[in-house]
């Protein structure tokens, strides 16, 4: 597996692609290169959403499920979902504009036929049923988690869509502010009756490349060259004794027992 990343062009934009060659295909991103652009940072493919596509690839079974991707940004997560598993749909959202603009432009270059593949505009503070026309059975979303003014907005987003007792989120999020994401963990999902767990840490290599990911039930499974995660550069570490944490990944489904 090969990750290329283009130069950046005049007006700061490249392209990512990701190779994997088992499965004898590419994945390519268009992405810009600041941080930030027009007011948000949904235009730029960050760490956690290769993470997050990593662990789809690795652990999940999605046959025959409608997938709902939120803030999906430049749409890694939600394009890798839909290439590595045989979806009944597959809807990838983001509420700003320019995102939303860029975010079609990859699933067309990645789906240039596929009609099962959708991108919609969620705006986490209207009702989803005016927005989404399919209620999923799960949702991803890849760092989602940074900003206490979004977390009524998302929680109930989460809520609304999570209504069957089957269904589940899964949530990658990159570990910057402990405080910040415990708050939403266990105060503002507890407020809108949903419930998580954690099903993985993410951690840098030992041998400084590639990461490892550290299951619940104590089983490690070392990512050193794999399709999504091979040639980022792993910053914003949180260092616990010897080890580096990047990130973590939660499942969150509603609370039946209330």
């Amino acid at each position: 597996m090969v990750d290329f990343s283009s130069s950046p062009s005049i007006d700061e934009i490249s392209h990512r692609c990701f190779i994997d060659v088992e499965l004898k295909d590419v994945i390519v991103i268009r992405k810009k290169d600041a941080i930030v652009t027009n007011g948000t940072t949904g235009l730029t493919c960050w760490r956690a959403s290769a993470i997050l596509a990593e662990y789809i690839r690795l652990f999940c079974d999605f046959t025959d499920k409608n997938l709902l991707e939120l803030g999906s940004g430049c749409g890694l997560s939600g394009i890798a979902a839909t290439k590595y598993h045989n979806l009944q749909s597959s809807c990838l959202t983001d509420g700003n504009d320019y995102v939303l603009d860029q975010l079609k432009e990859n699933v067309d270059i990645n789906f240039p036929q596929e009609n099962y593949i959708s991108v919609r505009k969620l705006d986490w503070n209207i009702n989803y049923k005016n927005q989404i026309p399919i209620l999923p059975d799960i949702i991803i979303g890849a760092d989602l988690i940074y900003d206490v003014e979004v977390f009524t907005g998302l929680c109930q987003t989460l809520k609304n869509f999570l209504e069957t007792p089957n269904s589940y989120a899964i949530l990658a999020q990159n570990i910057r502010n402990r405080d910040t994401l415990d708050s939403f963990l266990n105060k503002e999902l507890t407020k809108q009756g949903l419930k998580y767990k954690r099903i993985a840490r993410v951690l840098l290599h030992k041998s400084g490349h590639g990461i490892c990911f550290e299951k619940e039930n104590g089983n490690t499974v070392d990512c050193l060259n794999e399709v999504f995660c091979s040639n980022y550069s792993f910053d914003y570490k949180s260092k616990i004794g010897n080890e580096v944490l990047l990130a973590e990944i939660f499942e969150i489904r509603m609370n039946i027992n209330i």
